[in-house]
């Protein structure tokens, strides 16, 4: 109550100077017993992530018993919002917002104060009405919790002029609810667990993201067990908030003057932690699954903020040579395959700084259903190319463009509708093997062997190749005396290049301390561990006395296997 005689006040000094009637007035628009005279054509929903929301058509019904007269009228909104209505252009006061008397006149209107005000509306004799067009508003002040009921948003107004009796229109009525129009992403592992609904175990985030987070093994490169088949690494799920939430071109303007829009409503989706070297593609276009009813299209865009036709201004990959095709082992889209699998073709995701973002801009819409897309994303990458990480790759969409207010559509990514989702890791996948027990001194020396076996043909992992660092541990406790770690010999290829899927390598310890660093010592007595940079490493050690010459004391163990860091392949945790 104290809100609404606020605004009477202000609205009431207002008229002190409006040329109100020192004579008979005629026009009265105020509240009668059937309910307010200021109401909305249709009570709607709109986005809380909106800065410019389109508010329904208002109409003000108005008695007159005499002649024409002038009306000034401003209409306020609760909860608090900022107009958003854009400027006429040319002009610096006029907006797009107009009100329209019944056998009267057009006015624009101005924003004074936080209302829509509308001035000298030349209306005519006898009972009219006023038609109110273009009113935008900013919805992201008004506060939402995702999950709970809409939040309401009241219109109502104050009327003064020329035979006009000054007044309020009535109690507030609902014009709009507020609610989110994008839902939280979700992501899955595959397109048959997202139409189901089935949800995997071991969800980042309580459940909410969908999927369980994936782990790649990274062995110098990704390895997938060598496929080179089309199947997404993931599937991103959008969702709709409400049915009209997703809006094409030619349906975010109100159609009415000058309310017009520079787009369709955006879908921004933002893969952030991108290791290095990893690629990532996406369908040019997306078609949403809306259960056999005419479905809405998500189309690839470059920019966030630019002006769009509608169509699709990503440039699609459309052959194999478009990819940079890694050797055996590597992870990556077979280029044939996807192009049949999506629309249109897939396009090639710009990373920057560890962040890949895609833009989709909605090109049909459905406004008779929640529309529901499944966007796949694509991994690619080479041989030895892929740089772990500790921090997760993760996913997250809003809505778009996000910026100025004067741009319609324009959007705020809020925390109710965009959260984080952790989707896949990538670490490095070793094998660490233990050897007990090693000596070079007293006339002893150690023959080690290690083999790469990820090339063995039981289909566990791909070939694999990957460097070895070994540490040596005198067995006194003292981390000082212990020689230096370093890089395992690679007789077979030299130097310390890298181990081969299918060889082994063997070498002693005095050529194992000489290669981990030059300034170790020649002898050493202790244990030693060797971390390979792939998986399924095996290792056997000898020792013999006076070597190189024949001795009968000679002795050999197999290395223990210590544990293995990562399988190498895609795993597909939960359900």
């Amino acid at each position: 109550m104290a809100d609404f005689r606020k605004l009477l006040g202000l609205a009431g000094a207002a008229t002190l100077f409006t040329g109100m009637a020192f004579g008979q007035t005629t026009i009265s628009c105020g509240a009668t017993a059937a309910g307010p005279s200021l109401v909305p054509a249709a009570v709607t929903f709109i986005s809380a992530e909106g800065q410019n929301e389109l508010i329904p058509a208002l109409t003000l019904t108005c008695a007159n018993t005499g002649g024409a007269g002038s009306l000034n009228l401003s209409v306020y909104f609760s909860p608090s919002v900022t107009i958003t209505s854009p400027l006429v252009v040319g002009s610096t006061t006029n907006t797009t917002m107009l009100a329209t008397a019944t056998g009267g006149t057009t006015v624009a209107g101005t924003i004074t104060n936080g209302a829509a005000t509308f001035s000298s509306l030349a209306v005519p004799a006898g009972a009219f009405t006023v038609t109110i067009n273009n009113v935008r508003v900013n919805a992201t002040a008004i506060p939402v919790t995702a999950g709970a009921a809409p939040t309401a948003l009241a219109v109502t107004g104050f009327v003064s002029g020329t035979n006009v009796t000054p007044g309020s229109t009535g109690t507030n009525t609902t014009v709009a609810f507020v609610t989110n129009g994008l839902l939280p992403a979700k992501f899955f592992s595959d397109s048959g667990q997202a139409n189901s609904g089935k949800f995997s175990t071991g969800n980042s985030v309580a459940g909410a993201g969908g999927g369980t987070a994936s782990s790649f093994g990274v062995c110098g490169s990704i390895n997938n067990n060598g496929g080179v088949s089309a199947t997404p690494n993931f599937f991103v799920q959008v969702n709709e908030g409400f049915q009209t939430a997703f809006k094409a071109k030619a349906d975010v303007a109100s159609g009415v003057g000058l309310d017009t829009a520079t787009s369709g409503t955006r879908v921004k989706v933002v893969v952030a932690n991108v290791p290095t070297n990893l690629n990532l593609y996406m369908p040019i276009s997306v078609t949403s699954n809306t259960g056999g009813l005419v479905p809405a299209i998500l189309t690839a865009q470059i920019s966030e903020t630019a002006a769009s036709s509608g169509a699709n201004n990503q440039v699609p990959v459309t052959s194999p040579n478009q990819f940079t095709l890694p050797a055996a082992g590597g992870l990556f889209v077979n280029v044939a395959s996807a192009l049949s699998i999506a629309t249109g073709g897939v396009f090639q995701v710009p990373v920057v700084n560890g962040t890949a973002t895609a833009v989709y801009e909605v090109t049909t819409d459905n406004l008779n259903v929640n529309d529901q897309f499944l966007i796949p994303v694509y991994f690619q990458a080479g041989t030895n190319k892929i740089v772990s990480s500790a921090t997760a790759m993760t996913v997250s969409t809003s809505l778009g463009p996000v910026t100025g207010t004067s741009q319609i559509p324009s959007y705020q990514a809020i925390a109710s509708s965009t959260v984080t989702l952790s989707v896949a890791t990538f670490t490095q996948c070793t094998t660490s093997l233990l050897f007990p027990f090693v000596t070079n001194m007293n006339g002893f020396e150690t023959g080690i062997a290690i083999d790469n076996t990820t090339g063995d043909p039981f289909g566990a992992v791909s070939a694999q190749g990957g460097t070895c660092k070994l540490w040596f541990y005198n067995g006194t406790g003292s981390t000082g005396s212990n020689p230096t770690a370093g890089p395992a010999p690679n007789p077979n290829e030299g130097g310390t290049a890298p181990y081969n899927a299918s060889e082994s390598y063997a070498f002693t310890l005095t050529q194992a301390l000489a290669s981990a660093s030059a300034s170790n010592p020649a002898s050493f007595s202790g244990y030693m561990i060797a971390q390979c940079q792939f998986t399924n490493a095996h290792g056997f050690a000898y020792i013999t006395y006076n070597f190189p010459g024949t001795s009968s004391d000679t002795m050999g163990y197999l290395a223990s296997v210590l544990g293995r860091g990562s399988s190498g392949g895609f795993e597909t945790l939960g359900n």
